[in-house]
């Protein structure tokens, strides 16, 4: 296993392993990290036949991995089916110079047993290859009785549409969820904007956006399409939105539009009570996978993370 830093990283080597992984995920591959990492290193076993990306920011001298933005999880990406004790070997090659780490690993990581410590996330996923009938009779109870809502007479003016420009979804997120607020930096946004402007010229990147009665979007979601899944990478919405269940209204809406196709609706989160129910209202499934947490940090600064 090799320590490498992103100039030493073969990309087309680096892209096939990744992409030919069965466990693959967009996030692992090297343009994606490049768009979303500040930086980022790597440990590669032989000649990329497993690979595992290493987010990274400096911060006071120290080095200290991290999640970006807009990436669920990376972990470790393989052409063999991945064993615990190779977990274990690729977990603790990590070098000692990232004295912290806060980062989310995939699936596969959840057989690691070591000195580290791992926490659960939460991936609600959902099959989409059944007629629309059979998947809307598995909602939950709430999650029909609020589609049921925006189904209404006087509820039919929303529409679902396309939307062109990202700053819109931004704008509803920002504006409305207050809670989250701090969660995104404006280079965060900027770097949302690029990856959007190079999936909707690949056409790999769609925005579908509620319209309102005056037809004026009140919700909207990203989605990102690899392989066979649909990806939201982030969502908006206003307050008449949620007065009026847009969101239920919106992936209803794509839901039914998708259904019987070999697709799989991957909401991406959440470990957010709300947001948990609300994803998995849909039927989808938990796919859970770990967060791996360190503070190798010297003293006093061991103490000022905390």
């Amino acid at each position: 296993m090799r320590y490498l830093t992103r100039d030493q990283i073969d990309n087309t080597k680096w892209d096939q392993c990744v992409d030919k992984a069965y466990n693959t995920m967009v996030y692992g591959l090297s343009w994606y990290l490049d768009l979303m990492a500040d930086n980022w290193s790597a440990l590669v076993l032989g000649d990329y036949e497993a690979v595992m990306p290493l987010p990274f920011r400096r911060k006071y001298g120290f080095r200290y991995l991290y999640q970006p933005s807009f990436t669920q999880q990376f972990g470790i990406f393989s052409l063999e089916k991945i064993q615990r004790q190779l977990v274990i070997d690729f977990i603790d090659a990590i070098p000692h110079h990232y004295n912290y780490a806060d980062i989310h690993l995939n699936k596969e990581c959840l057989l690691y047993e070591g000195k580290e410590k791992l926490s659960l996330r939460n991936n609600f996923i959902l099959d989409l290859n059944a007629p629309y009938e059979s998947l809307r009779k598995n909602f939950s109870a709430n999650s029909r009785m609020n589609i049921k809502r925006t189904e209404r007479p006087e509820a039919c003016s929303m529409r679902l549409g396309s939307v062109d420009d990202p700053e819109v979804v931004i704008e509803l997120f920002a504006k409305n969820q207050v809670k989250y607020s701090d969660r995104f930096t404006l280079l965060d946004y900027d770097k949302l904007k690029a990856l959007v402007d190079l999936g909707q010229k690949e056409k790999t990147i769609e925005i579908v956006g509620v319209y309102d009665a005056e037809d004026k979007i009140c919700a909207a979601s990203i989605l990102l399409s690899y392989k066979n899944r649909k990806i939201s990478i982030f969502s908006g919405s206003n307050q008449l939105a949620r007065k009026e269940k847009a969101m239920f209204f919106l992936f209803d809406r794509f839901i039914q539009q998708h259904a019987g196709q070999n697709l799989v609706l991957d909401f991406a989160g959440s470990n957010d009570p709300g947001l948990a129910n609300f994803y998995s209202g849909f039927a989808s499934a938990n796919e859970q996978y770990p967060g791996l947490k360190y503070n190798r940090l010297p003293w006093p600064f061991k103490l000022l993370k905390k």
